[in-house]
């Protein structure tokens, strides 16, 4: 009989609700580590890898050394090699003698990475200043050379790269993770559980942060103290330069201020007798403790938000707080807690935190808090701080469009609208409808989940509190399912995506589509992932080039850089996604389905197997047959000449890659499963699906 075709795009992402005679070819009804590609189809997530500053596995390439003269001690691998003329230095992956003894003569080659530049010819190498061999030319970096062990060594400095990366010193998972001035700061509970550590990223590693100390005063007057000065301590003669201070209670026109002085630089010893004595400030202040060292409190989940209340680019700050102590700020060197006027140690442990209008907002349970505008280390209500009351936990605080700040709590929502204390207009936007913690993001207006779903703010004028305001209906089961199990959520700009992290290393991928011209498809598109590790703490912000990055910490110190790599540190990823039964707009007519041909777009051939259903697997169905694409079947990685990158195609690779699958199966309807798992390819993208098929005769 004659065959037919019926083609379909691949898009349109989960969909559990619609019944599966009507849902539409192109949606998948499981899925696992693809997402909803940005020109259409289903992208294979990309993996992640430690990071602490140091250079990205990813990112390690290694070069091959020959050398002769092998008359010293035997060069091993993890030698740390270098070249006593050039000075240049480089790791060794592994060693490979062509002829001769080490110790007499040695010769063969070294596969090495890490390179700190260029080797000379004919220079000694040194390990630990001790000659081992010379040189015989210069190192040949990938690409330049060909190597039967190609495949092996680049893994292997992948590999070498990745072991080099430590975790945080501390116990127990990440609290906190924050871009910032282009370095990732980090915080654990330290190594005897008795305060927590903030760390910073460097070339070398994780690096501990010195966050100063401070001076508890009291009967502060005369305009007390600038930040920046340096004041002195009598009768000790200790000096020190303010790098902040708090008013907690009492005047400092009236004399009788109490707060605390933070510190930095400082010479001799300060005693709790002490009286301050300001240096280019009048102030004044008596001591009420010594000196004592700042710490960050245990445990918590650390929220941070980077805000500029001057006008220098210097006093862009990063501000952080987390449910067990005070909130803060820090500009990478500075670091001063906020007291709000008040409350004591005890009672300040803001949880979510948010800049506004010059104003820093912080909640507090219920309570709503702001400082002065302008001077956000102020929370005296005479300069304009003040506290605004919910009734409800406060889960989140988010700029909406229109300059509005988005108040949630746990079930209601507020809009706080105006400019300051002066003309606050406080509205209860809905009464029912709340934010889970840890799930607000930001596209436009806020995306958050709720008990009913996963909600856009802007759509509440049109639904009220109503289901049907949740743009995750066609997921709804599984968002029911997992909805107890958040634990944090980020938005990637460059994706317009929203993902919904769980406790169980899964999460939920929306992009949200604004084109009101998507061919019918879903504006909100849905898919699952799963990673190996999970997410306790998490942020996705530009770095000082512009450029978004996302990094995440996990329960075991590590923190990861995500969106980066082709693994999950190293481990597999595994990925498969079933796709919607299609009939072929021909609903009850039987087919014998003769082939499967699958569009994809990919760099590396992907390790995929096919296994098709038919007629909804019905039980009078054989079993599913596997279809497996062995190593070099499939032909990808193709690119045009003159607008992809060199080396990022294949020279005569196909511009679109066809995988073929002769299905041969009968039944009204098909569906195809596509898997597969990998650590080192990279991402492709199942783009289009034909079936080539016969008609059979009516299905009565």
């Amino acid at each position: 009989m004659t065959q037919r075709t019926y083609s379909f795009a691949l898009e349109g992402g989960l969909d559990l609700t619609t019944p599966a005679a009507t849902m539409k070819p192109g949606f998948v009804i499981s899925a696992k580590n693809y997402e909803p590609n940005d020109e259409g189809g289903y992208r294979r997530i990309a993996g992640y890898e430690r990071f602490s500053g140091q250079p990205a596995p990813s990112e390690a390439v290694y070069s091959l050394l020959n050398f002769d003269a092998g008359s010293g001690a035997a060069i091993v691998a993890t030698n740390i090699i270098t070249g006593a003329t050039s000075t240049e230095t480089a790791e060794v992956l592994s060693v490979t003698l062509s002829s001769g003894t080490w110790g007499v003569d040695a010769v063969g080659f070294l596969v090495i990475f890490n390179l700190s530049g260029a080797f000379q010819n004919n220079e000694n190498i040194e390990v630990s200043a001790s000659v081992r061999a010379v040189t015989n030319g210069v190192p040949a970096e990938r690409g330049s050379t060909l190597s039967a062990d190609d495949e092996t060594n680049q893994r292997a400095a992948i590999e070498a790269r990745r072991a080099d990366i430590a975790a945080i010193p501390g116990t127990g998972s990440i609290n906190g993770v924050w871009l910032y001035n282009g370095l990732v700061y980090a915080i654990r509970n330290n190594a005897g559980a008795s305060a927590a550590d903030m760390y910073v990223s460097s070339a070398s590693g994780w690096t501990l942060v010195d966050i100063g100390s401070y001076v508890d005063y009291d009967t502060g007057a005369i305009g007390l103290f600038e930040e920046g000065e340096t004041i002195t301590f009598s009768p000790s003669t200790a000096t020190a330069v303010v790098v902040g201070l708090s008013v907690t209670s009492g005047s400092i026109s009236g004399g009788n201020a109490a707060g605390r002085v933070y510190l930095k630089t400082i010479s001799g010893t300060i005693t709790a007798s002490d009286t301050m004595l300001g240096g280019t400030s009048a102030g004044t202040g008596n001591c009420n403790s010594a000196l004592t060292t700042t710490t960050l409190p245990l445990n918590g989940k650390y929220e941070f938000r980077t805000y500029n209340f001057g006008g220098a680019i210097s006093t862009k700050y990063m501000w952080g707080c987390n449910g067990t102590g005070r909130a803060f700020r820090f500009d990478g060197t500075d670091f001063s807690y906020i007291h709000i006027t008040g409350l004591t140690d005890s009672t300040d442990k803001p949880e979510h935190i948010h800049a506004h209008k010059l104003q820093l907002f912080l909640s507090i349970q219920s309570s709503l808090q702001h400082s002065s505008v302008g001077l956000p280390m102020i929370w005296n209500a005479v300069f304009g701080a003040s506290e605004l009351a919910t009734g409800d936990i406060i889960t989140s605080l988010r700029d909406q469009p229109g300059d509005i700040l988005g108040v949630f709590n746990r079930n209601r929502t507020y809009l706080l609208y105006g400019d300051d204390v002066n003309n606050w207009d406080f509205v209860n936007f809905s009464l029912e409808r709340g934010a889970i913690e840890w799930s607000v993001q930001d596209l436009g207006w806020s995306f958050y989940a709720d008990d009913r779903g996963i909600q856009n703010l802007s759509q509440t004028d049109s639904y009220g509190d109503l289901k049907a305001g949740a743009v995750s209906e066609r997921i709804d089961p599984l968002f029911q399912k997992q909805k107890t199990l958040i634990s944090d959520s980020i938005r990637i700009k460059a994706k317009n995506q929203y993902r919904l992290f769980y406790s169980d290393n899964s999460a939920l991928i929306m992009r949200w589509d604004n084109n009101p011209y998507n061919n019918g498809s879903s504006a909100h598109k849905f898919m699952s992932i799963e990673y190996d590790h999970p997410v306790t703490s998490i942020c996705a912000e530009e770095n000082t080039a512009g450029f978004e990055q996302v990094y995440f910490g996990s329960d075991n110190g590590f923190v990861y850089q995500a969106e980066k790599g082709e693994s999950f540190d190293g481990a597999l990823i595994d990925y498969f996604l079933r796709l919607a039964f299609c009939h072929c707009k021909t609903a009850r007519i039987k087919k014998r389905f003769h082939k499967a041909t699958v569009q994809i777009d990919a760099l590396d051939q992907p390790d995929l197997q096919f296994s098709p259903e038919f007629s909804y697997g019905a039980a009078d169905q054989p079993p599913p047959t596997v279809f497996d694409f062995p190593d070099g079947t499939l032909n990808v990685g193709g690119g045009i000449w003159d607008q992809d990158f060199w080396g990022e195609f294949i020279w005569d690779g196909q511009l679109v890659g066809e995988a073929l699958a002769y299905i041969d199966g009968q039944g009204i309807n098909a569906s195809l499963l596509v898997q597969g798992s990998s650590n080192y390819e990279r991402s492709h993208t199942l783009q289009s699906l034909t079936y080539n098929f016969s008609m059979r005769g009516l299905k009565r």
